[in-house]
């Protein structure tokens, strides 16, 4: 079953970023996005010469946000289940707290699960926040685990045991 789900999970990858190959290094083989966006084989292993590449973020935003739904869909379809998102904060700025509630209402508006656990620094020890990130990950209904940073000046040195 991990076999067939790791498959599953590679195939949408690939969709969503139309990646042609996954096996192959970045420097051998290109791949584009569906926005068009190509690196040619002649500029492989240097700069274009025409001048510096413009990339339109917010076409490109709204290109893959369109997609998205259409990926849930077919993960829906292999997993029986809707993709989920844990968010983590531990209140430190008033930037995270937007930045992370936008980035958890856009996964509800695409389909996808969203999970909060906002804390006060005093709430939180290293030990604890490693606890609760161990049972995210043995949690099936989690796809992926959003730790914002930067963690509190009390988490800070302790950043690379965390991750």
């Amino acid at each position: 079953m991990a076999f067939k789900k790791r498959a599953c999970l590679k195939r949408c990858v690939q969709r969503a970023f139309n990646i042609r190959s996954m096996n192959s290094s970045p420097l051998k083989r290109h791949f584009c996005m569906e926005t068009k966006l190509k690196l040619h084989p002649q500029h492989h292993h240097k700069p274009q010469e025409e001048g510096p590449l413009i990339i339109d973020g917010k076409k490109l935003a709204n290109n893959v946000l369109q997609n998205i739904p259409s990926y849930v869909t077919h993960f829906e379809q292999c997993y029986h289940r809707q993709p989920g998102l844990a968010v983590i904060l531990i209140k430190y700025k008033n930037e995270s707290m937007v930045y992370t509630q936008l980035k958890s209402k856009k996964a509800v508006q695409l389909g996808i699960a969203s999970y909060d656990y906002y804390f006060e620094e005093s709430e939180v020890s290293k030990q604890s926040l490693i606890e609760l990130i161990t049972q995210l990950n043995a949690d099936n209904r989690i796809d992926g685990i959003l730790l914002q940073l930067p963690l509190p000046p009390s988490l800070a040195p302790y950043s690379n045991e965390i991750m």
